[in-house]
């Protein structure tokens, strides 16, 4: 559930956060709401041939699951793209302090989503960060909805994925169809991630540069990347790739991304 609800939520905006998706208030809520609420467990639905929805259109005798027109919206993103989308959005949000971003609109890093790399999970050392917030939730659930509802063991990875060529190259292509107000954010992850092989960058800042005299204006707009975002990438980075960076190796990238764009 962490694993999943983080992938979701970096997918439609939300920044790359360690801490678990808290459903339960909103099931306790409902329940409260509603009086009698009637759960089945994800893991459960999910073994459908249909998947969740072919199994709750069985359970509420909707009909026959297989003559519905069924589309799969949820699908996993590779270790890659969740690290590198939910980068963008930490520099990028859509909102900030409650007031929208207005060079931003939903979904506008799809381009991304299909990043190849790893299925993502995360390293030991976020894995620490998470358990006791993951444990405080499991116990909720345990008590009020029963084990099945609870995030179990879930594995975990010494470092992120590395980066490389195919990669690169996938992004350079993805950029016309991007939102150009995330290309300083991505170019950045690329040149301050101690992962990334300076020569991993040179496809994607050629990209950059071929695109840019059409769209000058709202590339310079993403250079005004959010301020406390970028006193925690070094937090981020070492937690991701078990490297240290200052706040020096930060600005400094910063800086070589600012004369890129």
């Amino acid at each position: 559930m962490a694993t999943s609800g983080l992938q979701e939520n970096i997918k439609h905006g939300h920044k790359f956060m360690l801490k678990p998706v808290r459903k339960f208030e909103a099931v306790e809520k409902l329940k409260a709401s509603l009086g009698e609420l009637q759960t089945y467990p994800f893991e459960k639905t999910k073994l459908h041939p249909l998947g969740p929805v072919g199994f709750f259109i069985e359970t509420l005798e909707l009909g026959d699951p297989a003559a519905f027109k069924i589309f799969r919206q949820n699908e996993t993103m590779s270790d890659r793209a969740t690290r590198l989308i939910g980068f963008v959005n930490r520099l990028q949000p859509i909102s900030t302090d409650g007031k929208v971003n207005p060079h931003r609109f939903y979904d506008d890093a799809s381009p991304l989503w299909d990043l190849p790399g790893r299925k993502f999970v995360f390293t030991d050392s976020e894995k620490q960060v998470l358990y006791d917030r993951i444990m405080d939730e499991n116990e909720k659930y345990q008590k009020f909805l029963g084990p099945e509802y609870c995030d179990g063991p879930f594995e975990g990875t010494p470092t992120a994925d590395n980066w490389s060529e195919e990669a690169s190259a996938f992004v350079a292509k993805a950029l016309p169809t991007l939102n150009p107000l995330l290309w300083p954010s991505i170019c950045l992850y690329l040149e301050v991630n101690p992962q990334i092989d300076p020569s991993f960058t040179a496809p994607v800042i050629s990209a950059i540069q071929q695109l840019l005299p059409k769209h000058k204006e709202m590339v310079r707009k993403g250079l005004a990347f959010h301020e406390q975002a970028l006193e925690k990438v070094p937090h981020f980075l070492r937690l991701s790739t078990g490297v240290r960076i200052t706040h020096q190796d930060v600005a400094r990238a910063v800086e070589r991304v600012s004369r890129i764009c």
